[in-house]
């Protein structure tokens, strides 16, 4: 899936064109994007996201921005020119744009529909073989960017990129996260001491392929807090590590461990336990994550003698750990 951003030199987004374009059509695009810049350069600063975001109105059909604007609420008024956003309302804005823009499509086909954000989103994944065509096309998905634009105008592209790509191309944005050479370093240490380890995942935003764009929480939000969990793993002389879903990833493949496969209903495990040789002990999942439930796993997988050092005094546990 290709998209291109029409950005100003501090990468404020101007437009973006998404899908496969050709040269008259990507052309037409910047015309339109220069005749725009042609009357923001005359403004203020202050005055030019509002003037920005008159000229994409302006571009969409008004049937479709009242659909839009009924499944996101607009964040400008009257009497703010220019309102703050949030990288949490973005996604949820380029989805609702997302779902318009294919209710669209299917009245435009003949497939005739009351648009409400739900049986949108239901409709158009059992047609998804009509509509996924579509998508990669540019023109017309001109009136998607149109849709965000103008709740977004110059809005960051480190703000906008990956949400726009994850709804573009129904696939998740994968980052490399700044901690890679350090998780890898961490996890060669715990090898070469023989330390049993375990890697807990945090509660990051999961990628939902029915709802690329969206934002939501996790399939099933964690009922106990990360730091609980690796306090009490300590406590069985078991290293410890907090990382994203994108960083357990990349240690999967830096410490040539296994493929982590699950159940996209019921989301990826939110604790994993290995040991020295790296061989997956268990997994746990998040709507399992108890205090009890991590205890009888360690006590499985660790053993008695862990156990007993566990329940030693506190200035003896210390000791302990640091051995």
């Amino acid at each position: 899936m290709a998209v291109a951003y029409i950005c100003l030199p501090d990468e404020r987004v101007l437009h973006f064109v998404p899908g496969f374009v050709s040269g008259r059509e990507l052309s037409r695009e910047l015309e339109w994007v220069e005749a725009c810049y042609s009357r923001l350069v005359k403004l203020g600063d202050a005055e030019m996201p509002g003037e920005l975001r008159a000229l994409h109105v302006a571009e969409i059909d008004p049937t479709d921005h009242k659909a839009f604007l009924g499944a996101f609420p607009s964040r400008w008024t009257a009497q703010q020119s220019a309102p703050p956003y949030s990288t949490v309302d973005l996604p949820l804005a380029i989805n609702s744009a997302r779902l318009v823009w294919r209710w669209s499509q299917g009245e435009r086909l003949g497939m005739h529909t009351q648009f409400d954000k739900l049986s949108a989103s239901s409709r158009f994944e059992k047609r998804g073989q009509l509509s996924s065509p579509l998508t990669a096309h540019g023109r017309l998905g001109s009136e998607f960017a149109h849709l965000v634009m103008s709740e977004f105008p110059l809005v960051y592209l480190s703000d906008l990129a990956g949400p726009t790509y994850q709804a573009c191309a129904g696939q998740r944005y994968w980052q490399i996260s700044p901690r890679r050479d350090e998780l890898a370093r961490w996890w060669a240490d715990c090898a070469k001491r023989g330390r049993r380890t375990m890697l807990i995942v945090s509660g990051d935003v999961q990628f939902d392929e029915a709802n690329p764009a969206a934002e939501a929480p996790p399939v099933s939000p964690p009922s106990w807090p990360d730091h609980d969990a690796a306090a009490l793993a300590k406590l069985w002389r078991v290293a410890t590590q907090v990382v994203t879903i994108d960083e357990l990833a990349m240690l999967l493949t830096d410490a040539n461990l296994s493929p982590l496969e699950y159940d996209p209903l019921a989301g990826p495990p939110r604790l994993i336990l290995h040991d020295a040789r790296g061989f997956r002990c268990s997994e746990v999942a998040a709507q399992d994550v108890t205090a009890e439930k991590l205890a009888a796993l360690l006590r499985t997988v660790v053993g008695t003698a862990a156990r007993d050092r566990a329940n030693q005094p506190t200035g003896e546990q210390e000791t302990s750990l640091e051995e």
